[in-house]
């Protein structure tokens, strides 16, 4: 009776460490690992695979008769029930990395843009509402800290706050989904006059400029939109006359570097374009 139900664990275990394999490897994929993770991923898939392979090969050529006469005689309930249990535990196997993460919202977003993907039609974040989630993940990871910038991109966000442990220490973060990699780079802002509030941006702002951008401009060819205060040279304000001071900004990069956009980061409203 022990022997049995410990070779039904061992057997459940496997299941759940093939489905294990393929989510960790499209989690490392989509960027919600580490890199550290990758040579542990692949250490631990050779060394679990071997131990499973010889338990079940000790144990498939002592019974391999008794196991070919059970697989005949089983009853179809029998069959049926163990089938979907395997492939229960299979899918509870996969979804792990991405329950330990907190990316499965990530994973249900990527299955529904894979007919955007292969129809070349992807925008990743660029779309109003998972740009609206990363903007959110992004303002709660920074906080009330001061911010020296928010890029966007397609696929992840990358953004510079002051450490909440070390006053002055601006450290460059990288968040794909809810997972957050430092790669210590510290950003060194020029003075205070360049720092700002995540909260001093608002969704209704970034929502004027995906509008203005889904209108009169390509999505796809989009880089990243970034939040940061720059000096505004020679741009005239509603006063009519033109203003030099450091303002907070909302800049759209396409890609290649070559074009860019520049909107008011407390409005939205456009302010111009830059080709170089």
């Amino acid at each position: 009776m022990t022997r049995t139900l410990l070779h039904n664990l061992i057997k459940a275990s496997a299941y759940i460490y093939l489905g294990w394999m393929p989510g960790c490897f499209f989690a490392m994929l989509s960027g919600y690992f580490s890199y550290w993770f990758i040579p542990v991923f692949i250490i631990t898939c050779i060394a679990l695979g071997y131990l499973y392979l010889s338990y079940f090969m000790k144990i498939w050529s002592k019974k391999l008769d008794q196991f070919a006469e059970h697989w005949q005689f089983a009853g179809k309930i029998r069959m049926i029930t163990g089938t979907l249990l395997a492939i229960g535990l299979f899918w509870f196997g996969f979804l792990l990395p991405y329950l330990w993460t907190g990316n499965v919202d990530g994973l249900t977003t990527k299955i529904r843009q894979i007919p955007a993907k292969i129809t070349w039609r992807y925008i990743g974040n660029f779309e109003a509402q998972e740009f609206h989630k990363a903007f959110k993940r992004a303002v709660a990871a920074v906080g009330d800290q001061p911010t020296v910038f928010l890029f966007f991109y397609r696929d992840y966000s990358y953004f510079s706050a002051e450490d909440k442990n070390k006053k002055g220490r601006y450290p460059s973060i990288y968040m794909h989904g809810n997972s957050r990699f430092s790669y210590g780079f510290d950003q060194s802002p020029d003075n205070e006059k360049v720092l700002f509030k995540a909260g001093e941006v608002s969704e209704a702002a970034l929502d004027k400029v995906l509008q203005h951008l889904k209108k009169h401009y390509n999505l796809r060819q989009v880089l990243y939109i970034g939040i940061d205060k720059n000096r505004r040279w020679g741009l005239k304000g509603p006063d009519g006359l033109v203003h030099n001071e450091v303002m907070l900004d909302i800049r759209v990069v396409f890609n290649g570097g070559h074009r860019s956009l520049k909107y008011d980061g407390r409005t939205g409203d456009f302010l111009q374009e830059k080709v170089y």
